[in-house]
């Protein structure tokens, strides 16, 4: 829920659909429902407005972080296989000559096994320099 510009466009998409509600005449037709008949009340779209503010900001904000949630559920699902096939177009075009863009390592897929050997190496290396470090500090 981070991406606060996408949560703004859903929420400016709410404020245009309300606009056309109002264009439609559905705020003035509550605003007279919800009217009193008493003598001195004069219910107006105003009112109506008023009171529902707090709702309507709610609802931009709600609107915001479904469509951003679901834009990025979307995104995850559809991650993998737009990688892949920008892989895929990018070697079919270098067939061809044409490059498009230079794929960089984080493309490469990563290895299915761990080499025990090499991770024993590398904490060793690390677990020396901590102590070097802690005896410098003494």
């Amino acid at each position: 829920m981070k991406n606060k510009s996408l949560q703004f466009i859903a929420g400016v998409f709410v404020i245009y659909l309300t606009y056309q509600l109002h264009a439609a005449g559905w705020f003035a037709a509550a605003a007279s429902v919800l009217s009193a008949p008493e003598e001195g009340f004069r219910g107006s779209i105003l009112d109506l407005f008023m009171s529902a503010l707090p709702l309507v900001v709610d609802a931009v904000c709600t609107v915001g972080i479904i469509a951003l949630t679901f834009l990025t559920f979307l995104w995850r699902l559809v991650k993998p296989l737009v990688v892949k096939l920008a892989i895929l177009l990018d070697k079919k075009l270098e067939s061809y000559g044409i490059d498009l863009y230079e794929l960089d390592a984080s493309f490469t897929p990563a290895p299915r096994k761990l080499d025990l050997t090499e991770l024993e190496n590398v904490l060793g290396r690390i677990l020396d320099r901590v102590q070097k470090l802690e005896s410098k500090d003494d």
